[in-house]
């Protein structure tokens, strides 16, 4: 079975999830844990924007231009 891709949206809200415990999580391995899943995330979500922001804008001679 093919493994389903979370929607941005899925991720930005697993996200938020992950910062809520890590404020109520006391011992550092605890938050070491959900920091990892967290900068996981973040890295997707940093690419996903990249990927959809050259598809709408075009940079030419360091001026972003829009398509």
């Amino acid at each position: 079975m093919a493994k389903k891709t979370k929607s941005f949206e899925d991720k930005l809200l697993e996200l938020e999830e992950i910062v809520e415990t890590m404020q109520d999580k006391s011992t550092l391995q605890d938050i070491s844990s959900q920091y990892e899943k967290a900068q996981e995330l973040l890295t997707s979500l940093k690419q996903e924007l990249e990927t959809s922001k050259q598809k709408f804008f075009k940079v030419e001679n360091n001026e972003i231009k829009e398509q």
